[in-house]
């Protein structure tokens, strides 16, 4: 089969664009397939620090509210990133484009240019020989990915502190985020007194510019970044993909939302509602776990058999740091994770971020508060100041979610964690307010516990494995079992995820697997 193009992927976000970067470098002819939504560039063009707008802007309430109120939307306990009205474009109509019913789980997804990295934590750690141990592939299998992607996109952290190596010493790192006042005194506070036993703390290890990198900007601490970013310092898929669409050989598709594929002359043929098609020699699955699996198991002819779907449970604490009580609110700073934490539990380990209350909507403070709704706004911006949250996640073991494909070409999610989650959580929530409170800072409460599948870490639908079986799953390669040209490069493909976020790895993964094409496709 010759084929319109030699490799065909699905899906624009961190792992279709990291796939895409050694395919056309190596000359080969790319087709992008993607729905391609995009968002108002209005929010971008400000600089204005978050306090200056809610000081000064008459019609904040479009930005923080949303004309259509989707701020105020009840969710249960999700991000705070999924309420922003600017980002509502991320994540609407995923539901929908993917025929999705769910029972006890929040299946997020996006139809985006650029996919989830449009409204994400930006949280970028290199998995060591530990966290791979279920894996058929090992970190000097993926070192060199991971240093090719962090060149790549930025990312900031320190190698010297006490998470230096738990993050990963050897990808290229950018000076950290400068701390606010309220994270610079609680670090100083832990690197000067003796560390509680269970916790390592350090600077984030984030995918977030504090250099300039090509057009996109140093982060400029405007204290937007749950809003947006104006300068661009914050990674997003997108900006790659700005950079691919400069090579002839790459063509991007938007508008073409891809509902299946078949097999064709040896290659792969799409086609579409107004009757063209495409072909290509391989195709490569990158439309996030779910629009992944859903495509790979229609493909298959999977259907009425439920899955395993795995996720990062997540869980909060707020904890106040004492001696910022009084402090004014600061005009400038980041407003994602600025610390980083690893607490130890009895079966292995939880990782964390730490962010202040700067950029948090008092109200998502106040539903909290055994206060009316007056007095519980005076107490939340008097604490504010010295508030900060412990945003933690535990391994994909504590999920038990199941995702079937339905005969009728709907997809059913159910969301459930292990029964032994609630006491590690609480375990957990002990030994943080514990070593938080050696270190000045005092809990506001008991862990909040998040939906099943509100973190949106997936994986493991297609894993892959060097051992028979007989489920839908990949080889070491991503190769699709029982498929030929048919790869797996998203959070469907990792068998596992540990505490640590996993973009960066899946992005990793990525970019080996599409050498691995490259080098057999130059071989034949």
């Amino acid at each position: 089969m010759n084929g319109d193009y030699d490799i065909l992927i699905i899906g624009s976000g961190p792992s279709g664009v990291s796939a895409a970067f050694p395919l056309v470098e190596a000359g080969l002819r790319v087709l992008m397939l993607d729905q391609g939504r995009l968002g108002d560039d209005a929010e971008e063009q400000s600089a204005e620090t978050y306090r200056s707008i809610r000081e000064h802007d008459t019609e904040q309430w479009r930005r923080f509210v949303g004309e259509d109120f989707s701020s105020l939307k009840v969710r249960g306990n999700v991000s705070p990133k999924l309420k922003v009205p600017s980002h509502q474009y991320v994540f609407d109509g995923f539901q929908d484009a993917y025929d999705i019913e769910t029972k006890n789980f929040e299946a997020i997804g996006s139809l985006a240019q650029g996919g989830l990295s449009n409204a994400w934590g930006a949280g970028a750690y290199v998995y060591d020989a530990e966290d791979l141990k279920d894996y058929p592939i090992s970190h000097d299998d993926l070192l060199p990915s991971y240093q090719a992607v962090s060149e790549r996109i930025g990312i900031s952290g320190s190698s010297e502190d006490d998470l230096g190596s738990f993050y990963g010493g050897d990808v290229s790192l950018q000076a950290p985020v400068e701390l606010d006042a309220n994270m610079a005194r609680l670090f100083a506070r832990y690197q000067s007194s003796t560390k509680p036993n269970s916790l390592k703390i350090g600077r984030a290890r984030n995918a977030v510019l504090t250099q300039n990198l090509e057009n996109r900007q140093a982060c400029h601490y405007t204290n937007r970044c749950l809003w947006s970013c104006p300068v661009g310092s914050i990674y997003s898929a997108a900006y790659d993909l700005a950079s691919l669409q400069k090579f002839e050989n790459f063509t991007y598709r938007d508008k073409a939302f891809v509902q299946g594929f078949s097999e064709e002359g040896g290659g792969y043929q799409v086609s579409f509602g107004d009757g063209s098609s495409i072909k290509a020699k391989k195709l490569i699955l990158a439309a996030g776990t779910i629009g992944s699996t859903k495509l790979a198991l229609d493909f298959l002819g999977h259907k009425d058999k439920a899955i395993p779907l795995s996720s990062n449970p997540a869980f909060a604490i707020a904890f106040l740091n004492w001696c910022q009580l009084g402090s004014e609110i600061q005009d400038q700073g980041f407003a994602l994770g600025q610390l980083g934490f690893a607490v130890e539990h009895a079966a292995s380990y939880s990782h964390g971020v730490l962010f202040s209350a700067s950029s948090i909507a008092v109200s998502e403070l106040t539903k909290y508060m055994p206060f009316s709704y007056r007095g519980a706004t005076t107490v939340a911006r008097l604490m504010m100041p010295a508030m900060f949250f412990a945003n933690c996640f535990l391994d994909s073991s504590f999920s038990q979610h199941h995702l079937s494909l339905s005969s009728n070409g709907g997809l059913e999610i159910t969301g459930a964690y292990a029964e032994h989650t609630d006491g590690t959580v609480a375990e957990l929530g002990q030994k943080l307010a514990k070593s938080f409170r050696q270190l000045g800072a005092y809990a506001l409460g008991k862990p909040v516990m998040s939906k099943p599948g509100a973190d949106i870490h997936y994986c493991g639908t297609l894993p892959m494995t060097d051992k028979p079986t007989t489920a839908p799953a990949a080889n070491s390669e991503g190769l699709i079992f029982n498929t030929k040209g048919l790869y797996v490069v998203d959070g469907a493909a990792l068998p596992r995820i540990p505490a640590k976020n996993p973009t960066l790895s899946i992005m990793a993964n990525a970019d080996r697997i599409a050498r691995g094409i490259t080098r057999e496709m130059k071989n034949t």
